[in-house]
């Protein structure tokens, strides 16, 4: 019987490497882009992440800690169970002072595709730091001011 156990503790301990041996093309891309992250924000602690994962890969690979915003999936079952839920502009200012953030990281595209309302005002009132297939950044420190933002002049065809 002490065989067989010793046996087992061999083979368990031959496996463990190789299921924790992330061989994965995607997974390996998917780290590396969140180390990239943790660099460009110099691995801020006050973010607010935008992650399948909750941030909890950003927080191991790329040295960022915060505060994680909803999915749309996790709003449409809050809305379906009928909790109540903040609107966008609230839950981001609650958010932004109870974490003192910083900046707000998407890394998951698709998904803030689908939460037009934030779209819609990270885009209107925030400055956009990176912006790549795989990440966007916004500085959420300061507001831009409506007053004074920089607009193209019009060409000769445009009235």
């Amino acid at each position: 019987m002490a065989a067989r156990g010793a046996i087992l503790v061999a083979v368990a301990d031959a496996v463990e490497p190789v299921l924790w041996t992330n061989t994965n093309r995607s997974d390996k891309h998917a780290a590396d882009v969140r180390r990239e992250v943790g660099e460009l924000i110099n691995h801020s602690d006050r973010t607010i992440i935008l992650d399948l994962e909750y941030g909890d890969i950003l927080r191991y690979c790329g040295g960022v800690a915060g505060s994680w915003w909803p999915t749309s999936h996790d709003i449409e079952t809050r809305r379906r169970l009928g909790v109540p839920f903040p609107s966008t502009a609230k839950l981001l200012d609650e958010k932004r002072q109870a974490h003192c953030a910083d900046c707000f990281v998407i890394l998951i595209i698709k998904g803030f595709s689908n939460q037009p309302d934030l779209r819609a005002l990270l885009e209107t009132q925030y400055h956009k730091l990176h912006d790549t297939a795989d990440c966007i950044i916004y500085d959420i420190r300061k507001r831009i001011d409506q007053d004074h933002v920089t607009r193209l002049p019009k060409g000769d065809d445009e009235e």
